[in-house]
């Protein structure tokens, strides 16, 4: 059997290392679809998508966990690739999804706002999640353990809550140039995803151990 195949060689670590991250991802993601299908409201046409992202990041995930630390054959690997990319960019909207989920249940008369400047936020959320949110997940080229990746959320959250303060700042200081609630809202949570990603981009690199079949 293949998994005994990789047992047998030695790779007990770095396979026991994934299936725990693996675990708790996909226990976190179970837990909120649970929470979808008991609190989401279910006249609203957003629930539904988020219902579809919730069981498509459920296999997805698993899928580019497979990839990323079942042994394959380096030409196998080489042609599997391009596929790989385009996981990846799913992985990274689904999460986004997984964030407009948090805002549509904690503000859902901010939330029509949130979903005008997806676009816009999306790009944020792709910084935060290159440079926090991947190793999170384990889906980089690097494995980082529990230490160093704890030492980075404290940074990313720091500067989160630093943006948190600027955004209040800004919206109370030209709140008449901005309009509505809701726009202050916008500008809200882009200065959160601009404090967290700045200070993930200007925290230490965490102390990572690559492996031999990253992708």
């Amino acid at each position: 059997m293949p998994w005994v195949a990789v047992l047998s060689e030695g790779k007990q670590g770095k396979v026991g290392r994934g299936i725990a991250r693996l675990l708790i991802v996909e226990g976190l993601a179970g837990a909120g679809l649970a929470h979808m299908l008991l609190y989401a409201p279910a006249d609203s046409p957003y629930t539904l998508y988020f219902l579809y992202n919730a069981v498509a990041f459920l296999l997805l995930y698993l899928v580019v966990y497979l990839f990323k630390w079942f042994p394959l054959p380096g030409f196998l690997r080489f042609l599997l690739t391009p596929i790989n990319i385009f996981m990846h960019a799913g992985l990274l909207m689904s999460t986004f999804l997984w964030v407009g989920y948090g805002i549509f249940m904690r503000f859902p008369r901010e939330f029509p706002v949130f979903a005008q400047g997806a676009v816009i936020l999306l790009l944020f959320w792709a910084l935060l999640y290159l440079v926090w949110f991947r190793y999170v997940l384990a889906s980089s080229h690097k494995y980082v353990p529990l230490g160093p990746l704890m030492a980075l959320t404290m940074m990313v959250a720091a500067g989160g809550l630093a943006g948190f303060f600027l955004g209040r700042f800004a919206v109370e200081r030209w709140a008449e140039h901005i309009g509505s609630d809701s726009l202050k809202f916008m500008v809200w949570v882009m200065a959160v995803l601009i404090g967290a990603s700045g200070a993930g981009f200007l925290a230490p690199k965490p102390a990572a151990r690559r492996e031999a079949s990253d992708d």
